[in-house]
């Protein structure tokens, strides 16, 4: 009798690596093995159900057939390949259920199911990471440690694994990608290699296997530099360069290598004989090629992988980690570049230097197939183990808890708690009716389906998109024309300075819930609306919310507006479309391929086309304002952001910047500033354009982020310098870090406190080193909102020293609140804040500098003792309730009541 071995993996998306690995196991396991039969979960497997005759496929699509295939399986595979990372959005609301598309979360559901029906399961060759979101993390560490087995294809996921917290790391075997036990054919015998190097190459034959990628650095910054270096090469040697798709799948960009090459084609104008294959390859042909080549650059693992195979030179670009850790675990790494630093002279010389000696090359990827071929073999003795009853099968689940589950994935009823006594007559009864009810539903789908087919719905269809589109030209006339008679223009800068009275009702970071709007009010109405268009609260993918000023500023604008009766939605640039609450703000996260920036066109388009014009929008950066632009609109300049280094290339970019932001400003109906140095600038380079600008500083609530209280612990001997913002070098986080050490061996009485999220794994690296090289004099936390003045009263020197694009920061606001003496430098708004000498120090963003000021404050307690009550003193002009007086003073000219 057979036995049933589900196998699972990326197939079927016309990918060659992942299509290979398949490949692998069907051979491993039907030459190796007797009486096994396979069942393949996958893609779009019509391709392969052509190529693999003998196998039975099940679509990702089909849920009840994948679930009941898992149940009878006597083992489940999960075969390899990039399967476990967090790059689009992790979903916990879809485990165990019918996936909405192929991702990290149904692999973790396959790998439940067999859990859930008790059946052996092992994990092998997979990568794992890149694991940026806590929610990421924590799926894959524990669905992962359900496995009877695991192994990983390079040393990287193994770290990256116990990185992030696998219980058992010591069950992690580091093997290698299956792909390097796919069957090498004879040199030149392949059927499809004349017929893709025809007609004949000029040698050397360059291979390029490059891709689309979303992700940073953008594909303009990179992409010229490959281009121009392989048309260098090509110009030398006179060679043939010829581009490999390692996948074929035109569905997004990301898929469809094809179109990849044909744009870094376009700009190698000067090449000879530059060519493109623009089909998908079999692995064996892809195989075969790549065999062909005396040189490869290498954007895809699986072309890397491929070329290794034959020794084949090889130079990766490792766009993902997992590029880096093959090239690393080959010995190989100084063949490996990354995107952000890819230079086209740098890229030429090494593939030329490679073509002319070959062999240190050659050696050690020889070397290193051999040790992945022997490494592999483990991966057939795991299922050898698992189908023999060998491998011990782990039960992590609940057998109650676990037979539930199953009773609810395959029986279509939904119990709302698990069963506690045998069912009554009564739930026999409600489980009979549910029944009737799906079936009725079922009756009206394929009703409806049909309906769909006919012409009269395809008219009624077309009737109802012609009335949509009426309705939303109409609005836009609407809103035009309200706005053209509205009252009186905004006031300018000079008579919009923040009013010295007090609101009706103070404002604090507690007042976050709107009001309950009265019916009777006609500003209660649902279409009174106003939109935040925005670049945060959350990162692209929707899964990490950042905790900065920019997010404090709009929670407190949002009560604000909800206060005036109007309801509030955010906007934010994303990777795929997505919807969460943010302290209970909807926002939504609409596709612009996940791309951030000041100034981006991409996201301007995106958010423009996709939502219509609500009564009034707010710019939380005034950037996304151009070219698009809603009316009425308010945008709101968080600091000069354009001092960044990023924004001062050629004279040409600045200027091009400048213009850029100019017509920012000019789309918008009002521009609120919360610092002077944006206004100073505005009008040095535009004069007329000032009028528009109202001046609202940053705020801070004095009764919320106040003294130290007297009865908190603190001991009065040690010396807290506390840094409270967002780690990475723009906030001069690398500053601080730097002279840390320095700081903690010359004073021993000194500890540092870091509160804010890390910017990149880089910096959380620094930090979390930094802790472990001192431990309980280095701390390091993320703290919400809510307690920030818990750490503001637990030190008593704050620095901020910041480089560029900074505002009146709320950071400084707050610590200079609490009494804390502040470092800062002289960069964008502070200086509005802190005058040198008398409520804080001023300093230059060097690192000598910065610990020449530390040492200062550390060693004088009294001059501690002077800045920090003259900043609290000078913290209270800045309170919340004036603030909250001039917005609304600005939005009442926009929102009548």
């Amino acid at each position: 009798m057979s036995r049933w071995v589900a196998l699972v993996g990326c197939f079927g998306f016309r990918n060659v690596g992942d299509d290979a690995i398949l490949e692998v196991w069907l051979h491993d396991l039907t030459t190796y093995l007797e009486d096994v039969a396979v069942v393949v979960l996958g893609g779009d497997d019509a391709y392969l159900r052509e190529r693999f005759p003998g196998v039975a496929f099940i679509h990702w699509r089909d849920w009840p057939k994948t679930v009941e295939a898992i149940a009878s399986a006597d083992l489940l595979v999960v075969a390899g390949g990039g399967l476990f990372h967090d790059y689009w959005a992790m979903e916990p609301e879809a485990f165990l259920k019918a996936p909405a598309w192929v991702g990290p979360m149904y692999y973790l559901s396959l790998i439940g199911l067999a859990k859930l029906f008790e059946r052996p399961c092992v994990v092998t060759g997979v990568g794992i990471g890149p694991l940026r979101t806590e929610t990421g993390r924590a799926y894959v560490r524990e669905v992962l440690s359900w496995a009877d087995a695991i192994t990983v294809r390079d040393t990287g996921s193994r770290e990256v694994l116990r990185s992030a917290g696998f219980p058992e790391p010591e069950r992690v075997a580091v093997t290698a990608d299956p792909v390097f036990r796919l069957p090498v054919a004879p040199a030149g015998k392949h059927p499809g290699l004349d017929e893709a190097l025809t007609p004949p190459v000029t040698r050397p034959l360059i291979g390029v296997a490059v891709r689309n990628w979303p992700g940073y650095p953008p594909a303009d910054q990179w992409l010229p530099e490959l281009a121009q270096a392989l048309q260098g090469v090509a110009r030398r040697t006179g060679g043939t360069v010829l581009f490999l798709p390692l996948q074929a799948y035109p569905v997004h960009p990301p898929t469809d290598d094809v179109e990849a090459a044909r744009a870094v084609g376009r700009l190698m104008r000067d090449a000879r004989d530059v060519r493109v294959i623009e089909r998908y390859l079999p692995p064996r042909q892809a195989d075969a090629l790549v065999g062909a080549c005396d040189v490869l650059v290498a954007m895809r693992l699986h072309a890397a992988v491929l070329a290794l195979r034959h020794g084949v030179p090889c130079i990766s670009l490792a766009y993902d980690p997992k590029v880096r850790h093959l090239m690393v675990d080959a010995d190989l790494d100084e063949f490996c570049f990354g995107l952000g630093d890819l230079r086209r002279d740098v890229l030429e010389q090494t593939i030329l230097k490679v073509l002319e000696r070959p062999e240190a090359f050659r050696r050690r990827a020889d070397a290193y197939r051999q040790t992945a071929v022997q490494r592999t073999a483990l991966h057939l003795e795991m299922v050898r183990s698992a189908l023999q009853g060998d491998l011990p099968v782990r039960h992590p689940l609940s057998p109650v808890w676990a037979r539930w589950v199953r009773q609810y994935l395959t029986r279509p009823v939904h119990p709302e708690s698990p069963p506690t006594s045998e069912a009554s007559d009564a739930a026999a009864v409600e489980r009979a009716r549910i029944q009737a009810e799906l079936d009725r539903f079922r009756e009206e789908l394929c009703r409806w389906a049909s309906i769909q087919q006919t012409r009269g719905f395809r008219l009624l269809s077309m009737y109802w998109r012609m009335t949509d589109r009426i309705r939303y030209y109409g609005r836009r006339l609407v809103s035009r024309l309200r706005w053209q008679t509205a009252p009186a223009p905004v006031p300018s800068v000079a008579e919009a300075t923040p009013v010295p009275s007090t609101p009706e009702t103070p404002a604090g970071l507690a007042e976050l819930t709107p009001r309950s709007p009265d019916p009777a009010d006609p500003r209660s109405r649902s279409t009174r609306k106003v939109y935040i268009m925005a670049y945060s609260p959350f990162d692209p993918t929707g899964q990490t919310v950042y905790l900065g000023g920019a997010e404090r500023y709009l929670v407190e604008l949002t009560a604000l507006i909800r206060e005036m009766g109007y309801e509030v939605e955010i906007y934010q640039s994303a990777q795929g479309d997505w919807f969460r609450y943010f302290y209970d703000i909807p926002v939504y996260g609409l596709d612009t391929g996940g791309q951030t920036g000041a100034l981006n066109v991409t996201i301007n388009e995106v958010l423009h086309r996709r939502v219509e014009p609500p009564d009034l929008t707010i710019y939380l950066d005034f950037s996304l304002a151009a070219p698009a632009c809603f009316r009425p609109s308010i945008g709101i300049s968080h600091g000069v952001f354009w001092d960044d280094p990023r924004f001062q290339g050629s004279t040409s970019q600045i200027m091009e910047n400048i213009s850029k932001i100019m017509n920012c400003i000019r789309n918008l109906d009002c521009l609120v500033s919360v610092d002077t140095p944006t206004i100073q600038w505005v009008r040095t380079v535009a004069y007329p354009l000032a009028d528009r600008i109202v001046y609202i500083p940053n705020f801070v609530d004095p009764d919320v982020f106040r003294p130290r209280p007297p009865d908190w612990p603190k001991d009065d001997a040690s010396v807290v310098i506390l840094y409270p913002r967002r780690l990475y070098p723009p906030r001069g986080f690398d500053l601080l870090a730097a002279i840390v050490p320095r700081i903690l061996a010359k004073y021993p009485h000194v500890a540092v406190s870091f509160v804010g999220q890390a910017h990149t794994p880089q910096e959380r690296q620094t930090v979390e080193a930094l802790a472990e090289a001192h431990p309980g004099r280095v701390r390091w936390q993320v703290l919400p909102f809510e307690r920030m003045p818990e750490a503001y009263w637990a030190a008593d020197i704050t620095v901020l020293p910041t480089r560029f694009a900074e505002g009146t920061s709320l950071a400084c606001l707050e610590a200079m609140a609490c009494g804390n003496a502040v470092i800062a430098t002289p960069v964008g708004g502070l200086t509005d804040l802190i005058l040198d000498g008398y409520n804080g120090l001023l300093v230059t963003p060097r690192a000598d500098a910065l610990q020449a000021a530390l040492e200062r404050l550390i060693e004088d307690p009294d001059l501690r003792a002077r800045l920090g009550a003259r900043a609290r003193e000078t913290a209270t002009a800045f309170s919340v309730d004036r603030w909250r007086q001039a917005w609304r003073h600005v939005l009442c000219r926009f929102l009548p009541a």
